[in-house]
């Protein structure tokens, strides 16, 4: 079944190896630091940046909004964290790895001995199918594994049945695992909602965010092609 991808939520998140006690006193300077590095490519305003602190050393954080609110970066001393809202296309997608990347390069900045323990890269595609169902999304999941159970509604009191699909898949010796939840949405008959997310050890065999970048999109079009979906050209 054809269908268009509406838009992309995507999130990517850095784990480092050990904490970063030093956030604590110098939350600001970060902050600095990553504008220096956004400023000459993004709109970033004073209200758009925020250094927080707090009795809990998990209260320390630096958060810079990005794209109207589309964005957030946020540096926690466990973490560091990238989410963004709305993508529509391959040049929001390709602005959302320059906005990591360059993110990643002010860590490197901040603390040039950062290592971290895995990466994670979440994306939630909203698809439309191409079809003229006013029930499509239900009618590709009830045939993908619907019409495989053995039960009916009637037999749980209810008078309708959705169906969804999870999988994950693993390589252990390259360290990476991705799984994926196809579920329909509510908003519309016509729209399925493919969540996917990948966990790449830190030393992964994809090392850098390109290669993790190009290795998500690969296993995502491949997941969807096999159990039965195109994107139309």
């Amino acid at each position: 079944m054809l269908y268009q991808t509406n838009w992309l939520d995507i999130d990517y998140e850095a784990v480092f190896s050990t904490p970063m006690f030093k956030l604590a006193r110098e939350n600001v300077e970060v902050l600095s630091i990553f504008y220096q590095h956004l400023a000459p490519q993004y709109l970033v305003r004073p209200s758009d940046m925020q250094a927080s602190g707090g009795a809990a050393l998990s209260d320390v954080k630096v958060k810079i909004i990005l794209f109207r609110g589309n964005g957030v970066l946020e540096v926690a001393v466990d973490k560091f964290s990238a989410t963004f809202n709305n993508a529509v296309g391959e040049k929001d997608v390709e602005t959302i790895k320059n906005g990591i990347a360059t993110s990643l390069s002010a860590l490197a900045e901040w603390l040039p001995t950062i290592t971290y323990r895995e990466h994670m890269i979440r994306v939630a595609a909203f698809l439309n199918l191409l079809s003229d169902s006013q029930t499509a999304a239900d009618d590709f999941l009830y045939n993908l594994v619907g019409n495989k159970m053995v039960f009916r509604s009637e037999d749980l009191g209810a008078s309708k049945s959705h169906f969804g699909l999870k999988a994950e898949f693993e390589n252990p010796e390259e360290k990476w695992i991705v799984s994926f939840d196809i579920s329909r949405s509510w908003i519309n008959d016509n729209m399925l909602i493919a969540n996917s997310r990948a966990i790449y050890q830190g030393d992964s065999a994809m090392k850098t965010l390109e290669d993790k970048a190009a290795h998500i999109q690969t296993v995502f079009n491949s997941f969807l092609t096999t159990i039965g979906l195109e994107t139309k050209e």
